[in-house]
């Protein structure tokens, strides 16, 4: 791994080499390149310009006394003289067709005429000889010819993308060569406050290249190096070079799918730590796509504990999943953290707990011991008053009667009747002591959790009060009782949040209902996104109840969520009472021409409704409706012309009476206009009978149609219900198989458990029989030895049947020698 780059480190490197002593830089235009181009015998070119003074103008930039820029520029010249030879050393850009476009924008009294002629390096502050090594390097890395036709489109393109303090060169394929040459760009230009270099090549070599640059530069803020092909080592290059960097407050090193994506590694986590605690003025970090994992996360962590600039932090679809969760929700009350994204992380149960601890969550049953209640005279009473009162709101939600959710004259509504229970565990919530982060805006979208993590994510909203925006889209929600647990005991009681993410939540229809009836309470939610969520004509009727007394909410995100005609009506009645709502989009929904009137008539009576989005639904014949509509516009405005006509007619009879003849020829004008006129409104007339006859037949179509697909959808409906009973049947059988599977497991883990006890106890009986034979097989030898050493002294040696045979000869002849003694006389 390559040493991090130092203060005092030359700047850069390939460039020092090449570069020469003051002998040794060309005093003249006539070396060089661009000699041909430049010697000429005459002081003016064919656009008439003096050639000396462009001259002039070209070498202001590198001084006599700048050693450091005419090396630079004698380098250039040498390393790019095959591609500088092909294109032309003047960057003059004509008047084209883009900068026409670009002026008709300003005022043309005010703006002052564009000149016939742009100087690119004057309007960018860039000399000729960058732009020259840009494109050379530009075209080493796409490996094609340099030219003077892709210097005129390179010219235009870095006019529209540079002009400005950005500079803008994404998605072209850019190497090694080109990071090499901005670098040199850069260095010496302070106007460019904004670097875009995203979905290129640059490689490890080009992010070299780019923490030189950042090494140098005080004048980028904002740095994008994203989809560019970075590994680990190109990585710890830029943020080694990061923690002396004072300049950069947003820099973007995440990754897109389908393009050269960078990478992290275990290897980036320590740099990464020593970032966040060494760098003062980084505001913005985004990480997307960067396979970070646990590991990262980790790291990023350790360095959030003491950074206190960092405000955003994108490191969503980085698998951290619940360790790496845990990581990050350790530090949230630490860190100065504002915003968050934590999407597509494969984020389970354990992981959304952990966040939802840091976030402020209260426990969920009555735990007096739990540390929040410390701060309460009484933490029993506390934490029982707390789990009363949601016990009591949840309660009074879902008792609660949609339809009269307002109040009437003399009676109280079930709107009130929420918020006083609201008031009433907002009053518990304030005993408990809760530290919360600085968190505003947190994305969850798209984790694994169940709606166990999500509830404990919706209950921590009872006591922050300082996160804005939180989407949990394609998150579980689903709870087979009451749907929207949590929510609809979180959002009656929040004060903070203004937008909300619930779209692909499998809410089901009674969470929509319920979750209807506490945002008609809440007064701070501006933005609900409920798209994706199955929506009936029960669902629909109740946020009807809901659009008509609520005034916060302006954007309402309802589409792909199946409405059809009936309850597009229902809401098409709501919106038409609602006095709030700007923003509503019914996208991709089954809704047909009289939910279409219907919206047409809420328009009529709602002026606050400025935006309707009814793309991709069945809605026909608006293209012919408008054309109706153009023609009856022309015969009012005939008729008008008519009339007018008739009135010039009489005005001039009484004023030429005395003109006979011009008279009788203005009558005849006359009379041709009205003919004229006439046959036209004959025409209007008889395409009014013909379209009325269209409109006839379509009338009849469409009730066919209607009929056709009335029939059809009953059609569907029948194999929908078979579909879902089939699928009923299959999760039954496949709950049993799981229950079956279940209960082999554990016997086959008992069963096992029993082998492998009789499998120890017979080894340790092997290995004391083992021990028992060699201790008899030891004594067995010591007695051989023994009996070896005596066998001399006893009789038959060490075979014992020798003895016996001996002891058996002994007898023998002690018998022969008694028989004889018994015979002798006495």
């Amino acid at each position: 791994m390559a040493p991090p780059v130092q203060p005092g480190d030359s700047f850069p490197d390939w460039a020092a080499q090449r570069q020469t002593s003051p002998r040794e830089i060309p005093r003249n235009d006539s070396t060089g390149p661009w000699s041909a181009q430049r010697q000429t015998s005459s002081r003016t070119n064919s656009k008439g310009r003096d050639v000396n003074a462009e001259a002039k103008h070209k070498m202001s930039w590198f001084a006599a006394g700048d050693r450091e820029r005419q090396a630079l520029l004698a380098a250039i010249e040498r390393d790019y003289a095959p591609e500088l030879r092909r294109i032309s050393h003047d960057w003059v850009l004509s008047r084209g067709c883009k900068l026409q476009a670009e002026s008709k924008n300003d005022d043309s009294d005010l703006a002052p005429p564009l000149p016939r002629y742009l100087d690119l390096s004057e309007v960018l502050g860039i000399p000729n000889v960058m732009l020259s090594a840009m494109l050379a390097a530009k075209c080493r890395d796409q490996n094609i010819l340099a030219t003077k036709e892709r210097q005129q489109r390179f010219a235009e393109y870095v006019f529209a993308n540079c002009a400005e303090n950005s500079f803008k060169m994404k998605e072209l394929h850019l190497g090694p060569d080109f990071a090499k040459a901005v670098a040199l760009t850069l260095s010496f230009c302070s106007r460019y406050t904004e670097l875009n270099l995203s979905g290129n090549a640059l490689g490890d070599q080009g992010a070299q290249t780019m923490a030189t640059l950042l090494l140098k530069t005080t004048t980028l803020t904002s740095v994008d190096l994203s989809a560019n092909d970075i590994s680990c080592k190109g990585m710890n290059f830029i943020l080694r070079t990061m923690l002396i960097n004072r300049s950069v407050k947003a820099l973007d090193l995440s990754s897109k799918t389908g393009s050269n994506r960078n990478r992290f590694s275990k290897l980036n986590a320590g740099p990464l730590e020593d970032l966040l605690l060494r760098n003062s003025t980084l505001q913005r970090l985004s990480l997307s796509t960067c396979t970070l994992g646990a590991i990262g996360a980790q790291g990023l962590s350790r360095g959030l504990v003491g950074n206190q600039s960092l405000k955003f932090l994108d490191i969503s679809q980085n698998d951290l999943g619940d360790k790496g969760a845990c990581y990050i929700a350790s530090v949230l009350k630490e860190s100065a953290l504002e915003e968050l994204n934590l999407a597509d992380n494969n984020i389970c149960d354990e992981g959304l707990i952990s966040l939802a601890c840091s976030l402020g969550s209260l426990p969920n049953k009555m735990d007096s011991s739990s540390p929040v209640w410390s701060r309460a005279m009484e933490a029993t009473k506390a934490a029982t008053a707390y789990a009363d009162s949601v016990t009591f709101l949840r309660k009074t939600v879902l008792d609660a009667d949609e339809q009269a959710l307002w109040p009437e004259e003399g009676s109280k509504g079930s709107a009130e009747e929420i918020k006083d229970a609201a008031k009433a565990l907002q009053l518990a919530v304030k005993a408990a002591e809760v530290t919360l982060p600085k968190l505003k805006i947190l994305n969850l979208t798209n984790n694994t959790a169940t709606s166990i993590g999500v509830r404990c994510v919706a209950d921590a909203l009872q006591a922050n009060n300082v996160l804005e925006r939180l989407s949990l889209d394609h998150c579980d929600h689903r709870d087979p009782d009451n749907g929207c647990y949590s929510l609809i005991v979180s959002l009656p009681v929040n004060c903070t949040l203004r937008h909300l993410g619930l779209s692909y939540a499998l809410l089901g229809s009674n969470g929509l209902i319920h979750l209807a009836k506490v945002v008609a309470t809440n007064e701070v939610l501006c933005s609900l996104n409920l798209s994706g969520n199955l929506v009936d004509e029960k669902s629909a009727s109740a946020w009807k109840i809901t659009l008509c007394g609520n005034r916060s909410l302006k954007s309402l995100g309802m589409a792909a969520c199946h409405i059809d005609d009936t309850a597009g009506v229902i809401l098409a009645e709501g919106i038409g009472q609602n006095q709030g709502l700007e923003s509503l989009s019914l996208r991709d929904n089954a809704l047909r021409n009289t939910c279409a009137e219907a919206f047409e008539e809420a328009l009529l009576q709602n002026g606050h409704l400025v935006q309707l989005n009814l793309e991709l639904n069945s809605i026909h014949l608006r293209t012919r409706i408008a054309e109706l509509t153009e023609c009856q516009k022309e015969v009012g405005r005939m008729s008008q012309v008519l009339m007018r006509n008739r009135q010039k007619k009489r005005v001039a009879l009484w004023k030429q009476a005395a003109k006979v003849q011009k008279l009788k020829d203005e009558k005849e004008a006359d009379r041709q206009r009205e003919a004229q006129v006439e046959d036209r409104l004959n025409e209007l007339l008889e395409t009014h009978e013909q379209v009325e006859q269209e409109i006839a037949l379509l009338e009849g179509t469409l009730k066919s149609l209607r009929a056709e697909g009335a029939q059809k959808i009953s059609i569907l409906g029948t194999r929908i219900e078979d579909v879902e009973d089939k699928t009923r049947i299959g999760e039954i059988q496949l709950t049993k198989l799981r229950k079956q599977l279940q209960n082999f497991e554990e016997k086959a883990s008992t069963e096992l458990a029993a082998i492998h006890e009789e499998l120890d106890r017979a080894m340790k009986a092997q290995q004391s029989a083992a021990l028992l034979s060699t201790a008899a097989l030891r004594n067995l030898s010591t007695f051989t030895e023994s009996l070896n050493a005596i066998s001399e002294d006893i009789a038959g040696g060490v075979n014992p049947r020798h003895r016996w045979t001996e002891l058996q000869e002994v007898k023998t002849r002690t018998a022969a020698k008694a028989k004889p003694r018994a015979r002798r006389p006495s």
